[in-house]
């Protein structure tokens, strides 16, 4: 998937279909630019389910809240496996 394709369909993917493209690009080509806009589309879609969730808990008076997982993404699932990042 190129930037053009990418921008032209983003906005229709949902959660699932973004992660997806965002370990998919992860595993193979790990272009910056495409997994940042990924990542970031995804923050959103996922901020947008889970703010439904508080929400929900919420007007159930909050006792019954969901509890919500960490990211799915690769990168979260196994720190031992992420790239030393220098500090700056």
């Amino acid at each position: 998937m190129n930037w053009k394709k990418l921008n032209e369909a983003i906005s229709s993917m949902t959660e699932d279909e973004v992660l997806t493209a965002l370990n998919e690009e992860i595993d193979g080509k790990r272009r910056w630019t495409i997994v940042n806009r990924l990542h970031q589309r995804y923050c959103a879609l996922r901020a947008k389910r889970e703010r439904e969730l508080f929400r929900q808990a919420c007007a159930a008076g909050g006792l019954d809240s969901p509890r919500l997982p960490p990211a799915p993404t690769k990168l979260s699932q196994d720190p031992g496996d992420w790239p030393e990042v220098p500090d700056l």
